[in-house]
């Protein structure tokens, strides 16, 4: 080959330019590879010009041309625009471009004619299924389409083009590799260009198969000088010879010459070697027996691997740092804390933790409110301002906070609204009793609002119904008609009554109205003046005569025409009264602008904003009256008015002379009541508000999307749902698509078709779109009757009812047991048992639907626990998901009110099932939710809000006993020996329950925490870590595994397994950046070699295949198949380590 030639690699040019018999087993593909290939047939190409006749030296340039600009673009793994662009203009009539585009699997080739341009591409690596299908070789057309484009532009005419059929000699071959082999892509474009130009040339078809037997030959000659292996040589010889017998007289002589010699001298090499190996095999080696030592010759070196195995048994013991955990929570509030006046302790919290922030908030309140508020009633006025000020900023600060944290969850947005509520409630007693006439107008609040609700524990529905009462009697004691925020301003309105009861506002109206006489007067006074000199003005004009040029032509600077035009000039500003002229409407104003922060209410609901114009101006950017107007910092309310004030319009200058009307004018806006935060206008604010999207569930699309309204409403009827037959989705039986619709149909029967569908079993329980249908069913409150019942909950108070109920439920239970894949069955039956226990007091009924929740625990727990032992198994995403979906459902069975969680939780085996059904869903849940289905993460949801509701109750048990706990460590964690007993934290990190582990012999003892809160299991202050595993670093193969870890019990290690593997536990740490595995069972530990630290003391086979552990307690190296890698065999091979003597036996 020429010797201006650099090729890297000789083994990849002739495995693809010749195809041997053994191919590599996976890609080797590379930049370089494809340089070396394109700069090898370029020389050899340079290297043949001198055996190309002079006539025909163009075209064989133009071929060097065209390899060498092939070459350019192989230097980077992607085409360079700018190169590209710069071959294509520099190409003259007759030149050729080919370009190789990878990511497109194509190549393209340029031809420049006299007037057009040939654009000719085609496929350049055939798809795998088609070359493994094919009997023999693939055979190919190519080029694929050619286009002719005029030199200027591009016509897209298709052209007439020489053709070729070739048979491609490709493969596709792996073995253990991530992409299989397939041969150079570059190679076959590199043929095709060369062969079509050829052909279309006086040199023709011969002189490129001509060339390619040169080529060869040229890379044979450099095999035979890397001394390439025997079988390579002689395949190499062989295609040669039988190219150049396929080429038969038309080959040149000279070329004949040249092969012949290559393949003599292959053959010749060929035999070299063979008479080597059959002289070497002729003289036998001596036999001694007297002299060989067959105890020494049977004992091993290892020279490669016994400082690593020295190294192993001297070091067992070394101790890694150690970590602690101490955790710093902030202070969890009080009522008083996030009551304060400027909110920065609520702000902080949230900040800190947002979702416990709201719950501790939710949870103060419930608690608190009512007994807070009493005493303030029975202060003086001051305390009642104070405390108006800290209900209406918390509930300004936590209800934007909270619908946006419970966006989407109906269950958490009607625990909002319920709170907010409640602080309302506490805000207009205060405000009452500040201003006892505000009791005869309106509450405002909508009783539609309150019956949307969705809550299901007694603790709520107790807490709704006060609210309820009092907002329902708050209206009843209301005059029919009477709003604060009415737009009709009369003696009724609420401002003008308050007006004429505050001697305040009075005196302010008495000084706004002397300051705007006193301005009226001293404009009545400038008026006076300017009309004087308007007319002394005029009397000066008529005295004068106009001035004119000897011209006789009018002087620009005429004195009359300038006194002229200074008296039409005149102006005065208007002056407008500031406050309207009815007086109602000036005492509305006066009160606003001067406001009390007893009447800044607190917006509930939703209230949309109205579309249309922002109105003129704001009562407070009028400057009439911006020197009187004082904004409280935390109202939302003020007045605009869309009309313009005169001194706004180009009404706000008079012309001189003017009269006393026309310069002292009435006041021109008219006024009306504004939210500047939701640009709303806020005469009957609730008119257009509505909750019942936020506060019913969204069913997903598919079968059940059609059906949304007969799960948001009660108002249809069965009849229509009969007649809406034609809305029933395809994969959705119309006999289930009309249970769907019944199970709403009337507000008080919807418990009764209920227990008639869990008696049918027409609806599909285990679709979650019907869980969602029995929780709205189940959790919407509805109207509250005067007596204060529920009334569409009334048959939850009948124990006939309830137990028939009861007896369904359990039937449905029975007949899904044995199926996991029932989850969302389960949470049904949780759900409504739930409800039914907030509003039945029957000692039986309460006594069976505990025992049935039990039942449903019990059941759905051997789920999760057959679930975690299948996630250990097999690392599979839908198992982990299926199995924190689980655990969540089995938890909501501990999800009621308090006194009845009192008793569900109150056995340590009821501990066990809680504590590690938390752990299942902590170690597989994201900290946001955002990334698992909507139907996970509403069953998350409402564990988050178990957690905090049941913190109280299971510390209880914890502190009173260790056994409930330990029992859902060990379940998790195969290795924990307990050791002193529980102790929790001091608040505020109270959430955290810590212990020490039992040490033992070679094992530690260590500190382990349980978060109450979230179900964090922590082992010297570390998580639970997935740990992913790839033992091909350690043991000859491509075994990977995901493992839950906890930090190491053992001196040394840094993790350890948090389950067993097949009887095994196993430890890890990284050492000098290698992973370190040791192993242990029976007291026996083991650690793992890695294999290539073997590779050269023990016979090959026993290293491939083989996986190798070095016993730590009796010095041996035991050699297991990797099929059997935690197997303890007898018959497998084992190495004794004996101070100074290696030996193997079996």
């Amino acid at each position: 080959m020429s010797t201006d030639a650099e090729i890297d690699d000789l083994a990849y040019l002739v495995t693809h330019v010749f195809s041997p018999l053994r191919l590599p087993v996976g890609e080797d593909h590379s930049v370089s590879n494809d340089l070396g290939l394109s700069k090898a047939i370029l020389s050899s190409a340079r290297a043949y010009e001198k055996h190309v006749g002079d006539e025909h030296g163009p075209e064989w340039n133009r071929i060097l041309a065209m390899l060498s600009n092939l070459t350019a673009t192989m230097q980077v793994h992607a085409l360079r625009g700018e190169e590209v662009e710069s071959q294509l203009k520099a190409m003259d009539v007759g030149d050729i471009n080919v370009y190789l585009i990878r990511a497109q699997n194509a190549a393209v080739v340029f031809r420049k004619q006299q007037n057009q341009m040939l654009f000719e591409a085609f496929e350049v690596s055939p798809k795998a299924e088609a070359i493994m299908g094919a009997r023999g070789k693939l055979v190919c057309s190519y080029p694929g389409p050619a286009i002719a484009m005029t030199i200027h532009t591009f016509e897209n005419e298709p052209a007439d083009i020489i053709r070729i059929s070739k048979r491609i000699g490709d493969d596709v071959v792996w073995t253990n590799s991530r992409v299989p082999w397939r041969r150079s892509s570059l190679w076959l474009v590199i043929r095709v260009s060369l062969q079509t130009t050829l052909e279309q040339t006086p040199l023709g078809l011969h002189t490129y198969k001509a060339f390619m037997i040169f080529f060869m030959h040229e890379l044979a000659e450099k095999a035979i000088e890397a001394d390439m292996s025997s079988e390579l040589l002689h395949f190499m010889s062989t295609k040669i010879s039988r190219r150049l017998t396929k080429l038969g007289s038309s080959a040149p002589d000279w070329l004949s010459q040249k092969a012949l010699q290559t393949c003599t001298r292959v053959r010749k090499t060929l035999e070299e070697r063979w008479e080597r190996v059959q002289n070497c095999q002729a003289a036998s080696p001596s036999w001694t027996p007297f002299e060989l030592d067959p105890s020494k010759g049977t004992q091993l070196s290892l020279l490669e691997s016994r400082s690593y195995v020295c190294n192993a048994l001297m070091n067992q013991g070394t101790e890694l740092p150690h970590t602690t955990c101490n955790p710093q929570h902030p202070h969890r509030g009080t009522l008083e804390d996030f009551l304060s006046s400027n909110g920065q302790f609520f702000k902080d919290a949230y900040h800190a933790e947002p979702r416990l922030a709201l719950r501790d908030v939710e949870q103060e309140v419930e608690r608190g409110i009512d007994t807070w508020v009493a005493p303030i009633l029975a202060t003086d006025i001051a305390g009642v301002e104070v405390a108006c000020v800290q209900l209406e900023t918390l509930s300004e600060n936590y209800s934007p906070r909270a619908q946006k944290a419970y966006e989407n969850n109906p269950e958490e947005l009607s625990i909002m609204f319920l709170t907010t509520i409640e602080l309302w409630v506490a805000l207009d007693k205060l405000v009452v009793k500040k201003i006892p006439m505000l009791e005869e107008y309106s509450p405002e609040v909508p009783l539609a609002h309150l019956e949307r609700l969705l809550l299901r524990k007694s603790e709520q529905l107790d807490r709704l119904r006060l609210a309820y009462q009092y907002i329902r009697d708050r209206h009843a004691r209301a005059r029919d008609g009477w709003s604060v925020f009415s737009t009709e301003v009369d003696d009724r309105s609420f401002a003008v009554r308050y007006y004429n009861t505050s001697h305040r506002l009075q005196a302010l109206k008495a000084r706004v109205e002397e300051d705007a006489r006193r301005a009226r007067h001293e404009k009545l006074v400038e008026l006076q003046r300017k009309n004087a000199r308007h007319a002394e003005l005029g009397r000066e004009i008529a005295a004068m005569d106009h001035t004119f040029y000897p011209s006789g032509r009018h002087h620009r600077r005429c004195g009359k025409c300038q006194q002229e035009q200074q008296r039409n000039g005149m102006t005065i500003e208007v002056q407008e009264w500031p406050l309207p002229s009815l007086q109602v409407a000036a005492a509305m104003v006066v009160f606003e602008f001067r406001l009390s922060p007893f009447v800044q209410y607190v917006a509930i609901g939703h209230v949309p904003s109205v579309s249309g114009s922002l109105p003129y101006i704001l009562l407070g950017n009028y400057p009439a009256l911006q020197p009187y107007h004082e904004q409280h910092p935390r109202s939302r309310s003020t007045l605009a008015s869309d009309t313009k004030s005169f001194i706004r319009t180009h009404y706000r200058e008079a012309s001189i002379p003017a009269t006393k009307d026309l310069v002292c004018i009435k006041n021109g806006l008219k006024f009306y009541g504004w939210d500047p935060i939701s640009s709303t206008k806020i005469s009957e604010p609730f008119r257009n508000s509505d909750n019942s999207d936020l506060c019913t569930y969204q069913l997903p699309g598919g079968a059940y999307g059609n059906l949304q309204g007969y799960l948001k409403s009660t108002s249809h009827t069965s009849n229509e749902v009969i007649a809406n037959q034609e809305d029933c989705h395809k994969e959705l039986s119309i006999h289930e698509f009309i249970a769907f619709g019944h199970l709403r149909s009337g507000s008080s029967l919807q418990w009764s078709n209920i227990l008639r569908e869990l008696r049918a079993r027409t609806l599909t329980f285990r679709n979650n779109e019907v869980h969602l249908l029995l929780a709205q069913v189940s959790g919407q409150v509805g109207h509250l009757s005067d007596v204060g019942e529920w009334s569409w909950h009334g048959d939850l108070a009948e124990p006939l009812f309830c137990d028939a109920l009861l007896g369904e439920i359990k039937d449905l239970t029975l007949s899904v047991e044995a199926n996991w894949l029932e989850g969302a069955t389960m949470a049904s039956v949780s759900f409504l048992i739930s409800r039914l226990l907030a509003s039945n007091q029957d000692t039986g009924v309460r006594a069976r639907a505990h025992g049935l929740l039990r039942e449903v625990r019990k059941k759905t727990f051997s789920w999760v626990q057959e679930l975690s032992l299948k996630v250990r198994e097999v690392e599979d995403e839908e198992i982990r998901g299926r199995l924190r979906d689980i655990a969540a459902i089995c938890r909501s069975t501990f999800d009621v009110d308090l006194e009845n969680m009192r008793e569900q939780l109150s056995s340590q085996e009821d501990v066990e099932i809680l504590v590690s059904c938390a752990i299942f869903i902590h170690d597989s849940t994201l900290a946001v939710l955002t990334g698992i289905p909507a139907e996970s993460r509403l069953l998350h949801e409402r564990d988050r809000r178990l957690f905090m509701a049941s913190e109280g109750i299971l510390a209880d048990r914890i502190e009173e006993c260790s056994e409930g706990i330990n029992s859902a460590i060990r379940g998790v964690w195969d290795g924990y020996q307990p050791g002193s007993q529980w102790r929790r934290l001091e608040h505020p990190n109270s959430r955290w329950f810590t212990c020490q582990t039992a040490g033992t012999e070679g094992r530690r003892s260590q500190e382990v925490h349980f978060n109450l809160l979230d179900g964090a299991l922590l082992a010297e202050g570390k998580p639970l870590v997935r740990f992913f595993i790839h033992i091909a670093s350690l043991a000859d193969t491509s075994e990977q595994r995901i493992l839950d870890v906890l930090p190491g019990s053992i001196p040394g290690m840094e993790y350890t397994t948090r389950g067993l593997i097949l009887d095994w536990q196993v430890h890890f740490a990284m050492k000098d950046g290698e992973l370190q595995i040791k192993a242990e069972k029976d007291d026996h530990l083991f650690e793992l070699i890695p294999h290539q630290k073997l590779e050269g003391d023990i016979p090959a086979p026993l290293v491939q295949g083989h996986t190798h552990w070095l016993s730590l307690s009796d010095w041996t190296i035991e050699i297991r198949p990797l099929d059997k890698l935690w197997e303890r065999r007898r018959d497998n091979w084992e190495i004794y380590l004996a101070p100074g003597a290696y030996s193997m036996r079996k």
